[in-house]
Formats: C-alpha cells, sequence, structure tokens
C-alpha cells in the first residue's frame, strides 16, 4: 500500500502512527469536508491499495503557514485534535483560502464526521452501566463468533478446499473492523459510566483495535501489537 502523506520531520511535523490510524478510524476514509466526502483509498485491479488522502493541520505546523500560531506547543500541533484527513484538493484550498477556512470551520468538520460516524454505526448514550454492559456484551459476542468462525484458529483455516486467508480477511474488514469502532466510539461516549481503571481498559482496547485496522486494512504487520485485552470480557461487571 502507499504511505500516507504526511509532513517531513520538523517544528509539529513528527506525526505518530497511532495518531494516523485515529485520525483515519475517525475519518471513516472520507475526505472530512462535508461538502467533498470523497473515499480516500483506491484499489488497483492488481490489489495494490493507493492512498489519496492527506493529514492535513488545522493551525499550521511552521510559524508562518495557514492559521499559524507561533506560541502553539508543537507537540500539540501533531496531536489528534489538530489534524484533518483531506483529499489533496480540499487541502490545497483550506490552506491556500485559509481566510474562508478558519480554525473554527475545520475543527467543526471534524467534529461532524465523529457525530456522522456514530450514527451511522448506532452508538448510542447510555442510562445505566447494566445498559451499557448489555450493548457491549452484545457487540464483543459478535466479533468473537465471526474470530472463532473464521479466524486464524478456526475449524476452516487449514481447510485446502477453501480460501481461508482471503476469508478471513474479508470477515474482519467488513465485520470486525467497523464492530471494534463501534466499541471504540460507544466506551467513548460513555466514558462517564466507567470507572478509572475500566478507562484504562478502554484506551487498551482503542490501541489493540488501531492496530487490528492497521493490520487488516492496510496491510501493517507488527510482532508487537497488541492482542484483545481479556478485561474487556469482563467490564462492567461490578457496581461502579
Amino acid at each position: 500500500m502507499a504511505a500516507v502523506t504526511t509532513c517531513v520531520r520538523a517544528r509539529g511535523r513528527s506525526i505518530s502512527l497511532d495518531t494516523e490510524r485515529q485520525l483515519w478510524a475517525a475519518s471513516a476514509g472520507f475526505c472530512e469536508r462535508p461538502e467533498c466526502m470523497q473515499y480516500l483509498f483506491h484499489a488497483g485491479d492488481n490489489g495494490k491499495v493507493v492512498t489519496l488522502g492527506q493529514l492535513a493541520h488545522v493551525v499550521a505546523a511552521s510559524p508562518g503557514g495557514p492559521r499559524a500560531d507561533p506560541a502553539a506547543d508543537e507537540q500539540l500541533l501533531a496531536a489528534f485534535d489538530n489534524l484533518i484527513v483531506l483529499c489533496p484538493t480540499c487541502h490545497y484550498v483550506v490552506d491556500h483560502a485559509e481566510e474562508e477556512y478558519p480554525v473554527e470551520v475545520l475543527s467543526r468538520w471534524k467534529r461532524t464526521r465523529r457525530e456522522r460516524v456514530r450514527s451511522a454505526l448506532h452508538v448510542r448514550k447510555c442510562n445505566s452501566r447494566a445498559e451499557l454492559r448489555d450493548e457491549l456484551t452484545r457487540l464483543l459476542q459478535f466479533n468473537n463468533a465471526i474470530f472463532r468462525a473464521y479466524g486464524p484458529h478456526s475449524a476452516t483455516s487449514d481447510d485446502p478446499l477453501t480460501d481461508a486467508a482471503e476469508v478471513w480477511r474479508r470477515e474482519a474488514v467488513e465485520k470486525m473492523v467497523p464492530t471494534n469502532r463501534h466499541i471504540v466510539e460507544l466506551l467513548e461516549l460513555n466514558r462517564d459510566l466507567l470507572t478509572p481503571a475500566e478507562q484504562e481498559v478502554a484506551a487498551d482496547y482503542r490501541v489493540h483495535s488501531d492496530a487490528f485496522e492497521a493490520r487488516h486494512v492496510f496491510g501493517v504487520l507488527s510482532a508487537s501489537a497488541p492482542r484483545f485485552p481479556d478485561a474487556m470480557n469482563h467490564l462492567l461487571e461490578e457496581d461502579a
């Protein structure tokens, strides 16, 4: 897969891989300018995937760039909240007509996309820990069923009459990745119902979800990718 277009290493331009993954997940793979919504991946006939999107700064990384703030903290410039996923055309437009696209407008685009993703996933605010637990259990059981049926240790994984690896990848991309996103958004939206320890488990799950998506969607393989945290299966079991 072609590399994601990111800025060179300089002031506020060293964007971590975890932040990149979070940005792509939040954008759902589309340009975040509401009037555009261009899909940012192109799959060729040879199976190669080309990334069309770019990670644009809300507040410029350089002191003289669009929407610049020379006093801005360098680490915050490369943080999730200061980056937005755009197609090359929209990136050019917002940076060359910055008076029409101030910080508030780009930040609103990000918030709107987040709300739309949550709506599309039917993520809802729960009224109690028990209600949240029921919803979480339903989603985890669905993903676990997919893993048992098609995963690397399933009964079909060694079947020579099936293209087991391709079937597993398809099921992971089309079903497990969206469910992972749903779970991450569900726990974030209902963060107030979690204890501090449970919030740590939710953070571990987000890291696992990002790595899982990076592997199956983007082909990024890592021996250090975190496995599913077992503590997720026991989240919300006790009263807060």
